[in-house]
């Protein structure tokens, strides 16, 4: 009889990012902000632009927080 219980292959500790980890990962949702943005703007999405601009909306809102998030951490490294 076998044991098919699942076996930790390592220990995967997450590493902390770097100060240009963070700011490469800040310029990335700001150009996918930029990019919602000229999309949510576009005055010819058709019969569905009011639930497009709605999810777009919302897309957005999240990549706003994760620039809140990640502006946060870089601050408080800068203030160390």
């Amino acid at each position: 009889m076998t044991d098919k219980t699942p076996k930790l292959v390592h220990d995967a500790e997450p590493t902390p990012l770097s100060d240009i980890d963070i700011v490469w990962a800040m310029q990335s949702r700001l150009e996918k902000l930029f990019s919602l943005t000229q999309v949510t703007s576009n005055t010819e999405l058709g019969d569905k632009t009011h639930v497009i601009q709605s999810h777009l909306s919302m897309a957005s809102n999240s990549l706003v927080d994760e620039l809140q998030i990640l502006a946060e951490e870089l601050a408080d490294r800068l203030t160390l």
